[in-house]
C-alpha cells in the first residue's frame, strides 16, 4: 500500500469531517462519461468512511469521482460534484450513529 496522502481529501472536507475517512490507497482507474464512453485514466487517492464503508475517489486537484460499474471487466469511474460524491459517501450514515 502508498504511504497515505491526506492533502485531496483534506481539500474536499473540512478537518472534522476527514477524520471519518480511512485512507485505501492509490489507484489507476478508467474514467468514464455518463453515457459509459471511455475517457481515459486518472489516478485517484481513495478514502473509505469508517460507517458506511463507501469511497471517495480523488484526484491531487480535487477532482471528484463516483463508481460507474465495470467496464471491460475493469473497476470504472466517473466525474461528478462533490454533493454527489458526498452523498453516496455518506450515505444511510445516521444508521450507523454517524452523522453527516
Amino acid at each position: 500500500m502508498s504511504k497515505p496522502n491526506w492533502k485531496p481529501l483534506e481539500k474536499t472536507l473540512p478537518p472534522r469531517k476527514c477524520h471519518d475517512f480511512m485512507f485505501m490507497g492509490d489507484y489507476d482507474y478508467l474514467i468514464v462519461d455518463v453515457h459509459g464512453r471511455k475517457l481515459g485514466q486518472k489516478h485517484t487517492y481513495d478514502y473509505k468512511h469508517h460507517f458506511t464503508r463507501q469511497y471517495l475517489h480523488i484526484e491531487d486537484d480535487g477532482t471528484l469521482y463516483c463508481n460507474a460499474g465495470s467496464v471491460d471487466g475493469k473497476i470504472a469511474l466517473k466525474p461528478c460534484t462533490k454533493n454527489e460524491a458526498l452523498d453516496i459517501a455518506y450515505e444511510d450514515v445516521e444508521l450507523f450513529g454517524g452523522k453527516r
